[in-house]
């Protein structure tokens, strides 16, 4: 194999790696744009690396109901603060 042929593949892999790289991200924003806990649900969602590709739907559900009840009670904790 040539130096220049060498050269391709590597950097069409690279490519490749980043085009992943960045859908993997646009994923990311278009869940945090639908839920109303935003940047939350996709912290749940990436912190929950168990479910499989299959499941991402229950995976993304799950992560959101978990980022609402948590961004409800931060909501609720600097309301009380903030009233004092």
């Amino acid at each position: 194999m040539s130096k220049k042929l060498k050269r391709d593949a590597k950097s069409t892999s690279s490519l490749e790696e980043i085009i992943e790289s960045i859908e993997k991200r646009n994923k990311l924003i278009r869940i945090a744009d639908r839920s109303p806990a935003g940047w939350k649900t996709v912290e749940e969602y990436l912190s929950n690396d168990l479910a499989s590709d299959s499941e991402d739907e229950k995976k993304i559900k799950a992560a959101e109901t978990r980022a609402m009840k948590k961004y409800h009670v931060d909501k609720v904790r600097f309301k009380n603060y903030k009233s004092r």
